[in-house]
């Protein structure tokens, strides 16, 4: 789910996915740039 969202995101707004950050509920799953990589917040 955050994957799409971060995708749909980047479009949404006209910027590039590796400046995107999702996040659903803090301590859980995140994404930046399109990847689930260690990420901080």
């Amino acid at each position: 789910m955050l994957k799409i969202l971060s995708g749909k995101l980047a479009e949404h707004v006209g910027k590039p996915e590796a400046y995107v950050m999702t996040a659903f509920e803090p301590g859980v799953a995140m994404t930046f740039a399109g990847s689930f990589d260690p990420v901080c917040y």
